[in-house]
């Protein structure tokens, strides 16, 4: 008998999420990530991810989240134990409002702790939980401890539109569009943020760009993306997610074994959705749907991938358990919003 087996390639990024919980519920979120998320933490486990990850040689990794910071502590450790293995770490991503108290003996631990760079997130997104002016705060004091080239800010081009609207106050994002034409947002949205419609994001773009029946977008192989070897995350359970399809998993817990999950693969026959999508693209994947119940949407959508994650959506919450779409917050997390 004939089984598949789907292997990613070595990913030359990896991007560790040490939780999912975050500060913020920013309506442009891959990883839909909310201060509402509850979970229990195996440090262990995290540190045993850690130590399949520095045998992957050449490899850049980053420290993402959720927000990092939700336990200092740990992340510390995290970051400590990154370093006694060797591995090269670019930066760790923030958004920055657990540092707005006692900020620079943070930053100090830190880097203390083996931390050179840091990712500071700047967009309109977290402008509704965070002002400018607070930013800017900040970035001065990473700066102040890191030195100018200790600093990531992505994107600092939005300082620019974000002080036309306000400075030291959070601002809702339909305030915010509100202060600029329609082309100057799709400028915004498609030129500096480089915004991927996954997770949240597909839903908010889909208020601002143009639509396309399903039926238009069904001529792609999503076998690439998914076994590409530019950019990898690892969650803190050692679940492995390529690219940018949030919500769908490269095995369960594969992570904690990378060697084997580069050499051998997983079995497609225990993980249907990608099963489709590494064998028969996009297009399996829809007519598989159809035959299940699902309605494709009349106004249409932005991209393939907006298509996708609605299917696996009406699929999460409306047929069997799929042990490819994860983690369960995720689909909850995007029917509740939208």
């Amino acid at each position: 008998m004939h089984i598949n087996y789907f292997k990613p390639e070595i990913a030359n990024s990896i991007g560790l999420i040490t939780n999912y919980k975050c500060t913020f519920h920013c309506k442009h979120c891959l990883y839909c990530s909310s201060p509402k998320i509850a979970e229990e933490i195996d440090e262990d486990k995290l540190m045993k991810i850690i130590d399949e990850i520095s045998v992957v040689k050449d490899l850049l990794l980053h420290i993402g989240g959720g927000e990092p910071l939700v336990n200092f502590d740990r992340v510390k450790r995290i970051i400590s134990y990154i370093k006694e293995k060797n591995i090269l770490m670019e930066y760790m991503e923030t958004n920055g409002f657990l540092l707005l108290k006692d900020g620079l003996t943070k930053l100090q631990e830190l880097k203390d702790a083996g931390l050179n760079r840091i990712l500071l997130s700047i967009s309109p997104f977290h402008n509704e939980f965070i002002s400018v002016q607070h930013i800017k705060q900040i970035f001065k004091d990473i700066i102040s401890i890191f030195g100018n080239d200790g600093i990531f800010p992505w994107n600092h081009s939005y300082l620019y539109f974000l002080e036309r609207v306000s400075q030291d106050k959070p601002v809702k994002l339909e305030e915010y569009f509100s202060n600029f034409s329609f082309p100057e947002i799709l400028f915004q949205l498609s030129n500096i943020m480089y915004i991927h419609p996954g997770g949240r994001a597909a839903y908010l773009l889909s208020k601002y760009q143009d639509l396309y029946p399903a039926e238009d977008l069904l001529d792609i192989e999503c076998n690439r993306n998914l076994s590409s070897p530019t950019h990898a995350h690892i969650d803190y359970r050692g679940n492995y997610i390529t690219g940018f399809c949030s919500g769908l998993r490269i095995g369960e817990e594969s992570a904690l074994n990378l060697k084997k999950l580069y050499k051998e693969g997983i079995d497609l026959r225990e993980y249907p959705v990608l099963s489709m999508l590494t064998t028969g693209g996009l297009k399996k994947l829809y007519h598989f749907s159809l035959k299940e119940g699902y309605s494709p949407k009349k106004e249409g959508y932005v991209f393939p991938c907006h298509l996708c994650l609605d299917m696996r959506i009406y699929l999460y919450f409306n047929k069997e358990k799929y042990r490819d779409l994860y983690p369960d917050f995720f689909y909850e997390e995007l029917k509740r919003d939208w």
